[in-house]
């Protein structure tokens, strides 16, 4: 008779195919969100928005030594090999809880194999670990943890702590990673920490919190960094309050609970439907079945108490912080619930595959076999979605945010994602030193207004206009303007009575210090259009939800631009196109309206004007976001 294979093949097996998928269908263009930020922190050892996250930092930076591809595509990389190590410990988490399931060797080591798989090959797993971010490395830790207390829970009682310390500095490590998603594995742990304590006294303890703290020794990195003014320096933590400024978050911190615009429960229902669309209704099922079957028996109830803390806290956790709906950051919040409730999910298969065992067990290990095969279905179902290996159109608008802008520009910035493609763009091609790039919306963080004034003084009227008003002022901008190029991007936050100096110019709307004229506005809009021609040519006949939400942001308020200007046809195009992509978008249709009156020509009515602005700062609008 054959030997089985070591355990060991499985687990290895449950990291290299995700690897496989995750190298593959990686790009070498940043996404959206805040991937361009990680990008630039990877490029000089730099120091991400609060809380810092000075592990990422370190481990992104990582990607450098390689020594091929672009930066964005190698920072991308360390984030697969990150996730495809997550999906590895979790096989073995998986497989400590069949084992205590009483179930053979082959098969635990089966079913933990296809849990891992159909696990990690959901969009919301496999889209943290193909751009740059935070969360896959999160992953691994937090799937570390979770494998040594389910093999504490499975084994107990311990004939020695060492699970128990390998899990308290993998927690430390966690923290200083991303110490919001560390520290609700708390909750979770605590009965698990509090067996501990009663059967082997508080030394296993006083140990686990002394490697804690060794983990989070590493935000002594964020002072000692800052002090040697990397290209990205957030929060610029060089004094204890700034350090506690960054590693609060407080910027973030009315982000959460009945400061987040949905209701609760259907920040809850957005969480459970993301379970549904990932691990499907079949999944789910397995889950709740897995759950019922460890609670009832004494030596596996510990095991199921501990999985079903961690999906109720994570839940809770991300449904109370909000914007769940199609927000691909606050999917990475619930990797530790996905990896709970695979394994629920192997568990409740396993009791079955376990009947079937006792009589037949060459057919249960071919229903195992079956089964894992049959997760790899995961891939042609989430491709589409999670696949950046076409993933090129964001390049196209780098050439017109960034590097087609005239020598000596001065840019002011108001949307997030533009100025973390921005910070990308310049860590990984260390292009445009002589355009300084004002992010508006970031102003708040301590030292960036003093830093940006140490590179170009010219600014300290523009700035002293805003700390003084809170706004942007008219004679402010066109005395900087007649020092240096500089450019506006379109927003709800840009005054309405800033457009008359105003004139499209690529993405942006360049400042005039005359004042614009028809002929300028008329001249930059058929350029502008051009462009856009360009960037829609690459992006192809179908947009990624991400691309399509730029486009509409942009389109929108070059729209509304050419609107207050009097030029309809160029925000007839504009708007148009905004409708053509997403026509359900109210402000939008009402713009369209007062653009398509018969026989009215010049600006549109001010008065709507303002109270389409009033509704962008509501919120109402994705187009406006």
């Amino acid at each position: 008779m054959r030997a089985p294979l070591p355990r060991w093949v499985a687990t290895l097996a449950a990291g290299t195919v995700p690897l496989a998928v995750f190298v593959g269908t990686s790009s070498g263009v940043a996404h959206w969100l805040d991937t361009g930020e990680f990008v630039g922190v990877a490029s000089d050892l730099g120091i991400s928005h609060p809380p810092g996250h000075p592990l990422a930092g370190l481990t992104l930076s990582l990607a450098r030594l390689l020594p091929f591809g672009p930066l964005a595509y190698r920072v991308a990389l360390v984030c697969g090999l990150c996730g495809a190590l997550a999906a590895a410990l979790m096989q073995r988490a998986a497989r400590h809880t069949l084992d205590a399931l009483g179930l053979r060797a082959a098969t635990s080591d089966g079913l933990a194999l296809a849990a891992a798989l159909y696990t990690s090959l959901t969009f919301s797993w496999w889209f943290q670990c193909v751009r740059p971010e935070v969360y896959a490395l999160e992953a691994a830790l937090s799937a570390l943890i979770l494998e040594r207390a389910l093999f504490v829970e499975s084994r107990f009682p311990l004939r020695d702590s060492h699970a128990v310390r390998v899990a308290a500095l993998a927690l430390g490590l966690a923290l200083a990673n991303h110490h919001f998603l560390a520290l609700l594995l708390l909750p979770a742990l605590a009965p698990s920490l509090a067996r501990v304590f009663a059967a082997r006294g508080p030394r296993p303890l006083m140990h686990a919190a002394a490697l804690v703290l060794s983990g989070l020794m590493l935000y002594a990195y964020l002072p000692l960094r800052a002090w040697r003014e990397p290209l990205v320096s957030l929060g610029e933590p060089t004094s204890l309050g700034r350090f506690y400024w960054v590693v609060s978050a407080q910027t973030f911190q009315g982000n959460q609970g009945d400061g987040v615009p949905l209701p609760l429960g259907e920040r809850f229902a957005d969480v459970i439907m993301q379970f549904l669309l990932d691990l499907h209704t079949i999944g789910l099922c397995a889950a709740l079945l897995g759950f019922y079957v460890l609670m009832r028996y004494d030596k596996t109830r510990r095991v199921g108490a501990l999985l079903g803390l961690v999906t109720l806290v994570f839940v809770a956790g991300r449904a109370w912080l909000g914007f769940v709906r199609s927000n691909p950051d606050a999917l990475g919040y619930l990797l530790p619930a996905f990896m709970a409730l695979g394994i629920l999910a192997a568990a409740g298969v396993g009791v079955l595959v376990g009947l079937l065992e006792q009589r037949w067990p060459r057919a249960a290990l071919l229903l195992v076999a079956a089964i894992t095969g049959a997760t790899l279905l995961q891939i042609p179902l989430h491709q589409h979605e999670a696949s950046l290996a076409r993933f090129a159109v964001a390049d196209r608008f780098d050439d017109a945010l960034v590097r087609e802008l005239p020598t000596g520009a001065v840019v002011l910035l108001y949307a997030p994602q533009t100025v973390f493609r921005v910070m990308g763009t310049q860590g990984e091609e260390r292009l445009r030193p002589d355009v300084t790039f004002v992010p508006m919306p970031l102003l708040h963080y301590p030292g960036l207004p003093a830093r940006l004034l140490a590179e170009a003084p010219e600014l300290r009227q523009l700035f002293a206009g805003i700390e003084l008003t809170g706004n942007l002022r008219e004679p402010d901008l066109q005395s900087l303007a007649a020092e240096r190029p500089l450019f506006i991007e379109l927003d709800g936050r840009v005054p309405l009575g800033l457009y008359e100096t105003l004139a499209p110019e690529g993405l942006y709307a360049r400042v005039l210090p005359g004042g614009a004229t028809d002929t300028d506005i008329q001249e930059g809009r058929v350029a502008q259009q051009e462009t856009w021609a360009r960037i829609l040519a690459a992006a192809g006949p179908t947009l990624d939800p991400e691309t399509r939400a730029q486009v509409l942001y942009r389109r929108f308020h070059d729209g509304l631009f050419l609107a207050a200007v009097g030029d309809r046809e160029g925000a007839r195009v504009a708007i148009g196109q905004v409708l053509q992509w997403a026509p359900e978008e109210a402000i939008a249709r009402a713009l369209w309206a007062a653009l398509t009156v018969p026989d009215e020509t010049g600006p549109v009515d001010r008065a709507l004007l303002e109270a389409l602005f009033a509704q962008m700062g509501a919120g109402s609008s994705a187009a406006t976001r």
